[in-house]
């Protein structure tokens, strides 16, 4: 028994120690700097480091490499307007014709003066355009992309957009009663996006930057009768899935309603493009026992570059760090 007891004494002392704070850590003795501030293109800058850090990052100064735009890059897109895409599956049921040009009870729609307010009140009193005929739709479980003429461009909704407000994008789909229009269906919408029609180049070739992809858009969806008879539509990490009410001959023969079921996207707005964060290179972690006393790098295009060293020392509980730059010159 005793012996029980100091083993348990030993664990809760243990315990203990373990949640006691981890010493405080030193801000990093660190410093950069170069033989000279202007270089050729193609030539090695050698960045010359004293001092010591645990962990050390390094931003060029080049586009999405850029030390200032750490916490976010912001592209105003003003009126480009903008593209939709996205996949479509459908599998189950026997209510309506499948086609791909008319897909049974489902319908893409768009707003731009729904109030945000996701129940059903509020989406009936918006304004929805009904754009489903300007995409393609699946005709059985093989999923079709939306582009309508294969391999295509996603479609066009730049005049959908209005100045100043955001846009919805929701897929509506409706359950017929079932005694006499058959089984639901299930529709799968996968791979949603918008992309804008602004051409951005920021490193390398132009492109048309996403404006919201399925994570980011933020479905919700809005169930009209989830008490009596509720959808069994879901929402996963890649997909929607939009399936009507369970229906049984024999126990809900007075229970088959029409019934509408919403996926409606957060505010989407157009005009501004977040490029995400620009990154930097890591160049020495805490694994590397050996101090580190030098960086190359090459510039290839002539500009002058920010280049960034962030030093870090950390442990679970304290970080320190320190930040030094070195503004380079490159001429042709």
């Amino acid at each position: 028994m005793k012996l029980k007891y100091y083993n348990l004494l030993a664990g809760v002392l243990l315990m203990i120690s373990c949640e006691k704070e981890l010493p405080g850590v030193d801000t990093p003795s660190f410093d950069v700097s170069t033989e000279a501030l202007s270089y050729k293109v193609g030539s090695v800058v050698k960045f010359k480091i004293t001092g010591s850090a645990n962990i050390v990052s390094f931003y060029s100064g080049e586009p999405l490499k850029d030390y200032a735009f750490r916490a976010g890059r912001l592209v105003d897109a003003g009126n480009a307007g903008a593209k939709l895409s996205f996949m479509s599956a459908v599998t189950g049921g026997t209510q309506g014709t499948l086609s791909n040009t008319v897909p049974p009870h489902l319908k893409v729609v768009a707003s731009t003066n729904f109030s945000g307010n996701y129940d059903m009140t509020s989406i009936q009193a918006a304004t929805w355009l009904d754009i489903t005929s300007r995409f393609r739709y699946a005709i059985n479980n093989t999923a079709v992309s939306s582009n309508p003429t294969p391999p295509g461009v996603p479609v066009d909704i730049s005049d959908l957009i209005v100045a100043g407000k955001p846009i919805y994008i929701a897929y509506k789909y409706v359950t017929l009663p079932q005694a006499v229009n058959g089984t639901a269906r299930t529709w799968s919408i996968t791979s949603f996006q918008i992309t804008s029609n602004k051409d951005i180049s920021v490193a390398g070739p132009a492109i048309n930057p996403i404006v919201t992809n399925y994570l980011s858009a933020g479905f919700r969806l809005v169930d009209q009768n989830p008490l009596t008879a509720p959808a069994r539509s879901s929402l996963t990490t890649t997909t929607i899935n939009l399936l009507g009410n369970l229906y049984d001959a024999v126990n809900d023969a007075g229970n088959d309603p029409l019934s509408e079921n919403w996926a409606i996207s957060k505010p989407i707005f157009t005009n501004t493009i977040d490029l995400g964060p620009d990154k930097p290179v890591a160049i020495k972690d805490q694994a590397k026992a050996t101090a580190l006393v030098e960086h190359t790098y090459t510039y290839t295009q002539p500009g002058t570059y920010k280049a960034t060293f962030v030093a870090l020392n950390v442990n679970l509980d304290n970080r320190k760090e320190i930040v030094k730059e070195i503004t380079i010159t490159v001429t042709p």
